[in-house]
């Protein structure tokens, strides 16, 4: 008897390690669709309108999901696929990683992309200077600036023409508060 279970174990035994083979093999065969569909949105993923951890988690997860189909993504090419995503404004570290001679890990180029977005941030929103703006205001001459540089027997009393204000706009006429001694 005990013969007969090597001899069925012997002919089992092979077919034990086929099966999984064939539906290994079918499963690859069934799934060669799904992948080419994948890789084709893996290929397509830009930037656009993202923001670098979004875009970054985006394209990673087309990654994890080829690898779980059984076309993993080789970390060079992942590192390429993120760097031709980028938008224009990303050239210069762009070409910095590529000029690498060993190639950057996905944690640090994320970092690297993380710290690049916030200088780009930083860079781009415009800074206004705290300003005042000085109100035309008609004044007499006869009191000076507290603040001039002129003695204070000169005029230094300005008076700009508003075509707004009737009043201030009349023609001069000397009279006995503006007339000047001969």
């Amino acid at each position: 008897m005990h013969g007969i279970n090597t001899y069925c174990a012997d002919l089992i035994s092979p077919m034990h390690t086929v099966q999984p083979t064939m539906h290994s093999a079918h499963g690859i065969h069934t799934m060669q669709p799904l992948i080419k569909q994948v890789k084709s949105q893996f290929r397509q993923l830009t930037k656009g309108s993202l923001g670098v951890s979004e875009f970054l988690q985006t394209i990673k997860a087309r990654a994890d999901e080829l690898a779980i189909l059984g076309a993993p993504v080789d970390i060079e090419d992942l590192s390429e696929r993120i760097l031709e995503g980028l938008g224009s404004e990303y050239t210069e570290l762009a070409r910095a990683v590529q000029a690498r001679d060993t190639p950057i890990s996905f944690d640090e180029l994320h970092e690297k992309l993380l710290n690049f977005e916030a200088s780009i941030h930083n860079t781009a929103q415009p800074h206004f200077p705290a300003s005042a703006h000085l109100a035309n205001r008609a004044f007499s001459g006869s009191r000076p600036l507290p603040h001039s540089n002129y003695s204070s027997n000169r005029n230094t009393g300005w008076r700009p023409t508003n075509t707004y204000n009737p009043r201030l706009s009349q023609p001069f006429s000397p009279g006995p508060h503006n007339s000047r001694p001969p």
